[in-house]
């Protein structure tokens, strides 16, 4: 690792391939550390000062197969609690079957000597991170999001993020700078999320209001130009929107003054 960013993940890395003359790759490596066997995905680009590099767009942690690799792999600190000797006693111990005894079993680690209950739950607790974060590469990436807004998606909700955007995909539009209404309502449909769904109506109410403010300079919409405008994005009847503006409203993400005899203005 020649280079690593802990904000973005984006790393600088030197790679040996099989049967090559090791390489330069650049991309979001989040987690990566010394030892890991990778499977890149990307392009090669040529830098003008470090040359030939591989631009990955994304990547894919495997696990080793051998009780070598799976000595160096538990004993990279990637792990928390297992270092080099104490990784080697749990491989010695389990063969390969030492990964699926730490993610199933991790009890059985106890009968290692030098494991008491404070080691055994850092152990849980790195593990569930580390496969926390492939979980939301993985999943992230294969609904057509980068991987360095996975990145951001990952450090907002933690090990949990899966099941976060599962239940709810417009959430991402909302607290993750760099997901729009769009990119989150792709995620929902690949997801199953219906057309009509309380969820995906207020997430493109909010969406039309701020494009409005930013993209207009708007500081409120009347609601009938703010339901038109949703409509049309969501391909929905404006009158059919009014329950969705009113629950946006009593959790205070939008405010709707009224004024008058006029159409009540709404502001986010």
């Amino acid at each position: 690792i020649l280079f690593s960013n802990d904000e973005n993940g984006w790393c600088v890395v030197r790679l040996q391939p099989e049967n090559a003359p090791p390489l330069t790759a650049i991309g979001p490596f989040l987690g990566v550390r010394e030892g890991d066997d990778l499977r890149l995905s990307g392009r090669w680009v040529d830098h003008p000062r470090y040359g030939r590099q591989f631009e990955a767009e994304s990547y894919l942690q495997i696990e080793p197969s051998t009780l070598d690799g799976l000595k160096r792999f538990l004993g990279s600190g990637k792990i928390r609690g297992l270092g080099p000797k104490r990784a080697a006693a749990v491989v010695d111990a389990f063969g390969l079957d030492a990964l699926g005894v730490i993610e199933h079993e991790p009890e059985k680690l106890r009968a290692i000597r030098g494991i008491g209950p404070t080691t055994l739950e850092r152990i849980r607790d790195s593990w569930a991170q580390y496969r926390g974060i492939q979980q939301v590469m993985v999943f992230l990436t294969g609904h057509g999001v980068s991987p360095g807004v996975a990145i951001k998606v990952f450090r907002r909700y933690g090990v949990g993020a899966v099941e976060a955007v599962r239940a709810n995909p417009y959430r991402l539009a909302e607290e993750i700078f760099g997901v729009g209404f769009l990119t989150a309502d792709r995620i929902a449909r690949q997801l199953g999320v219906p057309e009509d769904s309380p969820e995906r109506r207020e997430a493109g109410i909010l969406h039309a209001l701020r494009e409005a403010a930013g993209g207009q300079g708007h500081v409120y919409l009347p609601e009938d130009e703010l339901l038109a405008a949703a409509g049309q994005l969501l391909g929905a009847e404006s009158a059919a929107l009014g329950a969705a503006l009113a629950g946006l409203a009593a959790r205070q993400q939008v405010r709707v003054a009224a004024r008058g005899d006029e159409v009540a203005a709404v502001y986010l």
